[in-house]
């Protein structure tokens, strides 16, 4: 067979948008698999780290990101090369059905793959060098990337060679090249289509509604990701296969449409699998941990004190409150959350408290005992009986720089009026930076502290031995885990229901790398971690992954909140503000 230039007028038409009821009969059976495998796999994960954070499922990378990309990969070959056949027999006068089409383009599969292997290879070296040389040169970047692409276009010429003509890999590739000596505009313009084809497919993928929209919300969003994709995958066979049989302008008189009734149950079976798999995410059968983010709430201190609402809600914590708290992450909560007591200042001399009931908040003198130089991380905390215990890092004069005392104050009643004064340990604490610090009362009602540093992987776990706190133990635990090949610093600590430790521990997502950048699929950031330590040097534990850190964050705050029903919650605060990430089902663990 010899190329020849493109034939005369008068040739059928042989535009895309007419066969568009064949592309779709062909396209939309591998299409509708490939989605329910994907929406399997959306739920697998490992180590624990799989879970949903308003509707966007997050995993450790791994063998499952290899499955998925090669599932879509091996779809895309076959129902591109099935659109090819189908299209160029249409073109021919011989069209064939959507399912000898899928059955031909199936036998043709392996060459493919192969000659896909080569062609994007060559391809991609082009594409590199133009990337090496754009990455010093700011905006003119893409240009290069440009120039590039031109050269190396006659190669998407092979995939054509390997399917409609049953050329060998190596011979379909020498065959493009060969060609594209001549035809390399043409060639180029078919490259910059077959692009431009899987955009809309690829914009509302990444914009797609969440679960947590509601069940007809997401189905909707991706029925129209899935019409785009075949849309996408239609064309691209189309202009290939078209190209092909101008080359040849082995085009018939007539093109009549093959089995026009096949497009329509293709439609619907889409319409079913794309529904059933957007069941099978919004069921979660695998018990994926689904997680939820709260509206965000910014306060305009260096340091922010926050609370959490009996029903759930993040607030500003300065101040009183007119519904009941759960918790907060400084002050003291009494009579069911309506009282809170908590410092207005904490300098030289006497240290006041200020006591809220709702919203009346009344400052009391307290005397706590030598409060110390400098002293801002306090937390205080109620005691069984109505007692109050208050702790923090205090920085003595003279002292070297870096180094503090934590102090703890125990008063027998909320106003503090008197107290007795413990130093539990001295410990590395340089004002302003942050200081980890978390109190709890254990279940026989003797305090227990918790305290770190932030960036390290160590907590150190203070228990009284009464509610007196007449005389102490000290246990270190690590709490240091792997987790995507990163090791996560402490951001935070505090206790769960059971009075068990909880480390709150997050990376730091590395500076983007100069020049440009090209990347396929999300990015990936640094995530949350929690760390419940079920002994005293944290050897049994359980890990939970939450959200990712968003890049513009900034430095981030957490604290681990035991909510009402028992499960945990992590309250975060950066740059942003702050916002409550809550655990809505499969919280166990």
């Amino acid at each position: 067979m010899t190329d020849t230039p493109i034939g005369a007028a008068g040739t059928p038409d042989d535009s895309v948008l007419r066969h568009w009821r064949l592309l779709v009969a062909v396209v939309a059976p591998v299409v509708a698999v490939a989605t329910l495998v994907q929406s399997v796999l959306e739920l697998l994960g490992s180590s624990g780290t799989s879970v949903v954070v308003d509707g966007l499922t997050l995993r450790t990378p791994g063998w499952l990101d290899v499955v998925e990309a090669l599932v879509w990969l091996v779809a895309w070959a076959w129902s591109v090369g099935a659109v090819m056949i189908a299209v160029r027999g249409t073109l021919s006068g011989e069209p064939p059905s959507a399912f000898d089409a899928l059955r031909q383009a199936a036998r043709r599969l392996p060459g493919l793959l192969t000659t896909l292997l080569l062609a994007v290879t060559g391809l991609g070296a082009c594409i590199a060098v133009g990337v090496v040389i754009g990455g010093f040169l700011g905006p003119l970047a893409w240009a290069c990337i440009a120039v590039a692409g031109y050269f190396g276009a006659p190669i998407v010429a092979a995939a054509a060679y390997s399917v409609l003509d049953e050329r060998p890999a190596w011979d379909s590739v020498g065959r493009a090249v060969e060609v594209g000596r001549t035809r390399r505009r043409q060639l180029f313009l078919l490259l910059m289509g077959l692009a431009a084809a899987a955009v809309p497919a690829g914009w509302l993928s990444a914009s797609l509604p969440d679960v947590t929209a509601g069940p007809v919300t997401a189905a909707v969003g991706r029925l129209a990701v899935a019409a785009l994709t075949v849309a996408a995958i239609g064309v691209q066979g189309a202009l290939l296969a078209r190209w092909r049989v101008r080359l040849n302008d082995a085009r018939s008189q007539s093109a009549p449409a093959p089995c026009p009734g096949h497009w329509l149950v293709a439609c619907g079976g889409l319409t079913v699998v794309v529904v059933v798999a957007t069941g099978i995410v919004i069921v979660n059968p695998l018990g994926v941990p689904v997680l939820t983010t709260s509206g965000t709430v910014k306060t305009s201190q260096n340091l922010g004190e926050y609370a959490v609402t009996a029903d759930g809600e993040p607030k500003i914590g300065v101040g009183g409150s007119s519904r009941p708290l759960a918790w907060d992450t400084r002050r003291a909560l009494f009579d069911g959350g309506t009282a809170m007591v908590g410092i207005a200042y904490p300098g030289n001399g006497p240290v006041e408290l200020t006591i809220c009931q709702a919203d009346d908040c009344v400052p009391a003198e307290a005397r706590l005992d030598r409060p110390g130089f400098y002293w801002e991380h306090w937390v205080a905390r109620s005691l069984p009986g109505g007692g109050l215990i208050v702790v923090a890092p205090v920085v003595e004069r003279g002292t070297l720089s870096g180094t503090a005392k934590l102090v703890a104050w125990i008063c027998p009643d909320r106003s503090c009026q008197s107290s007795r004064r413990i130093e539990l340990a001295d410990v590395n604490y340089d004002p302003p930076q942050d200081f980890p610090l978390a109190v709890t009362v254990g279940p026989e009602g003797a305090p227990v502290i918790a305290y770190g540093s932030v960036g390290s992987a160590t907590v150190f776990l203070v228990r009284c031995a009464d509610q007196a706190c007449g005389s102490t133990t000290m246990d270190p635990s690590d709490v240091a885990v792997d987790v995507d090949g990163a090791w996560p610093g402490l951001v935070g600590l505090g206790f769960d229901g059971d009075a068990h430790v909880v480390a709150v521990l997050a990376g730091k997502t590395p500076p983007p790398p100069a020049g440009l950048r090209i990347r396929v699929g999300r990015t990936p950031r640094a995530r949350v971690i929690s760390i419940t330590c079920g002994d005293e040097r944290c050897l049994r534990r359980t890990t939970r992954a939450w959200n990712e850190i968003a890049d513009d964050g900034g430095d981030l705050r957490a604290w681990p909140v035991s909510m009402p029903d028992g499960h945990l919650a992590i309250l975060q605060e950066d740059a942003r503000g702050a916002r409550l990430i809550t655990c809505e089902h499969h919280c166990e663990g």
